[in-house]
C-alpha cells in the first residue's frame, strides 16, 4: 500500500517532501525481496489555541478599525460596539421580556408567545420543574405542586403576610422567612426562587432569539445584566428580594425600574412634540401602579411628579369575583362549598373565571358549564351565567380603590382632576371596560391612550430602553 505525502499530514498542509536514496534490497520473513524508498515529509504545524485566539483578536481589531464599509465585518463592528439591553416585566400573572439592540426594542417570544405565565410547577421527588404555559396546564390537576402569583409574597415579612395571602391557596411556613409548602409540606420554595425560575426562562429565550445578531449568537452570548420592573408600592425589602431573584437567575447586575415609569418610557420618549403631563395607570395581575410624569418639549427628558397605587389590587382579585359569581347559580350548597374547599377544583374554577373576565370585556354575558365535583374530567353538571352588569356591580369596591389611588396621586402633585391630562392605560386588567369608565368619570377632560402601545408589553419595552440603549 502506498501513502502519498498529503495523506501523511492528516489534514494539515504539506510544507515540502522529497525522495531519499533507495535503500539496499531487504529480504523479509516471507522470502520476498523488496526495494524500499524513503520519503522525507514535512507538514505545516498545528495552530495552537493561543494562535487561534490571536487570530480572532486580529479579525475583531480589523472590524473595529477598518471595517466600516465591508459587509459582514461592518456588522461585526456594529455588534462589538453597540448596546444590548434586556428588560423584563416580572408580573404577578404574566411576564414579558424585551431586548434593545442598537436602539431598537423587540419583545422576545417564548415558545411562540410574547406573554409567559408567571407560573411554576415543581416535581415532588426531584428538582425538575416547568415554567409558563406547561405549568398552567397543571393548575387544575396538580394544585399542590403549582405556584402562581408569588410576586404578592416576595419580600414580605411575617407581620404583613396575612392580607397578601388571603386570595392564595398556599400553605405558608413563616418560621424562617416566607416559604411556600408544596406536596403536603414535602417541598418548600421561596417566592424569590419562583421568580428566579421565571426570569431564567425569559433569559434563555432572549439569548437564543434571532433579535441578537449572528456574531453574538455564534459566540454564545449571555446576558449578565438585567433591568427588571417592580411596583412603585414595593418596600425596600421587596425590592431587595426581587434583586436576589435576579441574581439567582444568573444575572450579575440587576437594576430596578418602577413599572409605571417603564411604561411611560415606552409611550413617551421621542413620541411627543410638546411638553405634557402624563398619568400612567398600570393595572396588572396583582398590583395597581400609578405615576404622574412630566415630559419636556423635546420628549427626551422627564420628571416623576408623584407615584402611588394599591399593592393588592389586580387581575387576580377580579378573577375571584368572577369565580364567586359563577357559583351563585349552583343551588346545591354542598357543591359550592366543595368548589371552594377543594384546591384542585378551585384552581379549575379560577382558570375558567379568568377566561370569563376577558370575554366580558367583549360581550355582555358569558355562560359557563361547571364540572361535577365528584367526577374527574366530567361533563358539566351545573350551568352558570355571568353578565357584565353583575361583574361591574360586584367589582364596585375594587373600582373605588382604583379611583381613590388616582385622585391621591393628583393631590400629591397638586394637579386638578379637570386638567387635560394624557392617561396611558397599561397592564392586562386595564382592558376591563369598567376600569376605563371609572377613569373617564373622575378625569372627564383626560385623553385616554390604550392603543399607542400594547398594554401587556409596555413595561418590558420601557425597561429595555431605560438604560441608555443606543446605537
Amino acid at each position: 500500500m502506498s501513502l502519498v505525502p498529503e495523506q501523511a499530514c492528516q489534514g494539515r498542509d504539506l510544507k515540502k517532501s522529497h525522495t531519499l536514496p533507495t535503500l539496499p534490497h531487504t529480504k523479509l520473513c516471507g522470502g520476498d525481496t523488496y526495494t524500499i524508498t524513503k520519503i522525507s515529509i514535512e507538514c505545516e504545524p498545528v495552530p495552537s489555541m493561543a494562535a487561534k485566539v490571536f487570530g480572532a483578536f486580529i479579525v475583531c481589531l480589523i472590524a473595529l478599525v477598518v471595517g466600516k464599509d465591508i459587509g459582514p465585518i461592518k456588522e461585526m463592528r456594529t455588534s462589538l460596539t453597540s448596546e444590548v439591553q434586556l428588560g423584563i416585566d416580572l408580573g404577578t400573572t404574566l411576564s414579558v421580556a424585551a431586548v434593545c439592540v442598537q436602539g431598537n426594542v423587540s419583545v422576545i417570544p417564548v415558545e411562540g408567545y410574547s406573554l409567559t405565565p408567571s407560573v411554576v410547577w415543581f416535581d415532588n421527588e426531584t428538582d425538575a420543574h416547568e415554567v409558563g404555559a406547561a405549568a398552567v396546564l397543571k393548575r387544575g390537576t396538580h394544585a399542590d405542586s403549582v405556584v402562581y402569583a408569588s410576586k404578592r409574597l416576595i419580600g414580605l415579612t411575617k407581620a404583613d403576610i396575612d392580607k397578601a395571602s388571603e386570595s392564595l391557596p398556599f400553605v405558608l411556613n413563616t418560621s424562617n422567612g416566607i416559604l411556600i409548602e408544596l406536596h403536603s409540606g414535602k417541598k418548600q420554595v421561596s417566592p424569590e426562587e419562583v421568580g428566579s425560575l421565571v426570569l431564567q426562562k425569559l433569559k434563555a429565550a432572549a439569548e437564543q432569539s434571532e433579535v441578537l445578531d449572528w456574531f453574538r449568537r455564534s459566540m454564545g452570548f449571555k446576558f449578565h445584566s438585567l433591568t427588571v420592573s417592580v411596583p412603585v408600592t414595593f418596600t425596600d425589602d421587596q425590592r431587595d428580594a426581587t434583586m436576589r431573584a435576579g441574581r439567582l437567575a444568573g444575572f450579575d447586575q440587576v437594576r430596578l425600574i418602577d413599572e409605571p415609569v417603564a411604561a411611560a418610557l415606552a409611550y413617551g420618549l421621542g413620541r411627543t412634540k410638546e411638553a405634557k403631563e402624563v398619568l400612567v395607570f398600570d393595572l396588572g395581575g396583582g398590583t395597581l401602579d400609578i405615576a404622574l410624569m412630566y415630559f419636556s418639549k423635546d420628549a427626551e427628558t422627564f420628571f416623576v411628579d408623584a407615584t402611588g397605587g394599591e399593592p393588592l389590587l389586580g387581575g387576580e382579585d377580579f378573577d375571584v369575583i368572577v369565580a364567586d359569581l359563577l357559583l351563585k347559580d349552583v343551588n346545591d350548597e354542598s357543591v359550592s362549598t366543595a368548589f371552594r374547599s377543594c384546591p384542585i377544583m378551585w384552581q379549575k374554577l379560577l382558570v375558567s373565571a379568568e377566561k370569563v373576565k376577558k370575554e366580558l370585556s367583549l360581550t355582555d354575558s358569558v355562560e359557563v358549564c361547571l364540572p361535577n365535583i365528584n367526577v374527574q374530567d366530567s361533563p358539566c353538571s351545573h350551568s352558570s351565567t355571568v353578565t357584565r352588569n353583575q361583574f361591574e356591580a360586584k367589582s364596585r369596591s375594587k373600582l373605588e380603590l382604583a379611583e381613590k389611588a388616582v385622585l391621591d396621586v393628583l393631590e400629591e402633585a397638586n394637579v386638578d382632576k379637570l386638567s387635560p391630562l394624557d392617561v396611558v392605560l397599561v397592564g392586562g386588567s386595564s382592558r376591563i371596560p369598567a376600569i376605563r369608565s371609572a377613569i373617564r368619570s373622575i378625569l372627564p377632560n383626560a385623553r385616554l391612550h390604550y392603543e399607542d402601545v400594547d398594554p401587556d408589553q409596555a413595561v418590558a419595552i420601557g425597561a429595555a430602553r431605560s438604560w441608555g440603549c443606543n446605537v
